[in-house]
């Protein structure tokens, strides 16, 4: 008995120790870190292609004058009857259509009359002018300064002016549709706005163009240096 009483005794003691004990901090797993917000990646918007600016801007003209307007050799030389296809030929009497300035001899023009109304074949108008062959004038070297180059607004033709006055005073120089459609041409003629150039030719000065030089070659004109400013505005 006193043996029952001991064991009973000694659980006793180790209940009251256990109930005494502090209890033990309950290890509880680390609440994940906090991320930082994420801000979303925009792309940035892609600018338009922008086209490299020419040398200068191409003013258009018109073409105006006496009704019979007069041309140089060069020029009619690099033209063609406009039915036949043969090269012009000076001697004989020669008519251009007044809208898309194609040119025809005396019997392509009978022929167009007789046989297609009196039309233009290129066009379609029936207005056609006059017109002769200046002399070839007289050569000459010449270093100007382009103040602007221009282009016809209805036959292919671009004209460098030399001088800063009004257009049928100022020396000038005529690109005709034979140079001006041949690939790099019209690059070619409007990179030589505000340059300094240097130029072989022959000066006719008669009609109502004014002085002119005719270009039927690039290697009438070298440009001597790079465009300057323009102060003619």
């Amino acid at each position: 008995m006193s043996d029952f009483l001991s064991w009973l005794f000694i659980i006793g003691l180790f209940g009251v120790a256990v109930w005494l004990m502090p209890p033990r901090p309950v290890s509880r797993p680390a609440p994940p870190a906090m991320r930082p917000p994420v801000t979303p990646i925009t792309a940035a918007p892609v600018p338009a292609p922008v086209a490299p600016a020419r040398a200068a801007a191409v003013r258009p003209f018109s073409w105006s004058g006496a009704s019979t307007a007069r041309m140089t050799a060069e020029l009619t030389a690099s033209l063609c009857d406009g039915l036949t296809g043969e090269p012009l030929d000076p001697r004989q009497r020669l008519w251009r259509c007044t809208r898309c300035r194609t040119c025809y001899h005396e019997a392509s023009r009978a022929a167009l009359q007789a046989e297609n109304l009196g039309r233009c074949l290129s066009c379609t108008a029936t207005t056609f002018e006059p017109f002769s062959v200046a002399p070839s004038g007289s050569p000459v070297t010449l270093t100007a300064r382009v103040w602007r180059v221009e282009a016809a607004r209805d036959s292919g033709f671009y004209v460098a002016v030399l001088e800063n006055k009004r257009w049928r005073e100022a020396r000038k120089l005529i690109f005709p549709p034979a140079f001006s459609t041949q690939p790099g041409a019209r690059d070619f003629i409007e990179s030589l706005a505000h340059r300094q150039v240097a130029v072989r030719g022959r000066l006719v000065s008669d009609g109502p163009l004014g002085p002119r030089i005719v270009i039927t070659d690039r290697s009438m004109v070298r440009a001597i240096a790079n465009p300057t400013p323009d102060r003619s505005r």
